[in-house]
């Protein structure tokens, strides 16, 4: 699963947190056994997942604390078991891997916001 850590990702301090860019790729996987965790640097806030080729609009807003999200595909709404650590984020979807943003070989970004004080 994708590191934040890595080089390839933006890093920029604002004020109270740091912005970072990145991007993985999915592996066709779904379900709890197969959640998609992200890691940082430090505490992410607020995380905006994009399905970068999608023929549609796929977007995933996740919000820390909360244990549930929903993806929009295309107008529609599916329901995303969320799971926050001290420096991460994971989610799943139990029915579908392009439901949990995660279909074989598609591109990914991802945009997050990390507490930094």
């Amino acid at each position: 699963h994708a590191d934040a850590r890595g080089a390839s990702a933006d890093h920029r301090k604002l004020g109270n947190c740091q912005v970072v860019a990145g991007s993985y790729t999915g592996d066709g996987t779904y379900g709890a056994d197969h959640a998609i965790t992200l890691n940082f640097s430090h505490k992410p806030m607020l995380v905006i997942i994009q399905d970068s080729q999608a023929q549609t609009t796929c977007r995933l807003f996740l919000q820390a604390g909360c244990s549930r999200s929903f993806a929009w595909h295309d107008g529609n709404a599916q329901n995303m078991v969320v799971t926050w650590g001290t420096t991460s984020v994971s989610w799943f979807h139990y029915q579908s891997d392009e439901y949990q943003m995660n279909r074989n070989k598609a591109a990914y970004s991802y945009v997050a916001f990390l507490a930094v004080d």
